[in-house]
């Protein structure tokens, strides 16, 4: 089920063709987004990173290192760990009523 806070806060929309929001957003429901480069850890977000757009989790370690997961963790393949020289582009922040857990270790 689409968790949104309010559509009318939302700069962009998104309609989901993966699983990689599910259980909270499934394929095909849409996805609201606020135009933000700033996250914090846990945020999801709509990224460009190497060359792709992605939905991920954010996550960003003492050193700098950025993690981006899955939020459906039966995905934890399409998690990427960027280098410390990668750029990663944050597009927008995903509006969600509930705050997404981060993955455990």
């Amino acid at each position: 089920m689409n968790e949104i806070v309010n559509k009318v806060e939302a700069d962009f929309a998104v309609r989901l063709t993966g699983q990689e929001l599910s259980p909270y957003i499934r394929k095909g429901e849409v996805a609201y987004f606020v135009k933000t480069a700033e996250l914090s850890d846990g945020d999801v977000g709509l990224f460009l990173v190497r060359g792709k757009s992605v939905i991920r989790q954010y996550c960003e370690d003492s050193e700098g290192g950025v993690y981006l997961f899955a939020v459906n963790r039966r995905l934890r393949r399409l998690d990427l760990k960027l280098g410390y020289e990668e750029s990663v582009i944050s597009i927008g922040k995903l509006i969600v009523n509930e705050k997404i857990p981060l993955p455990e270790a």
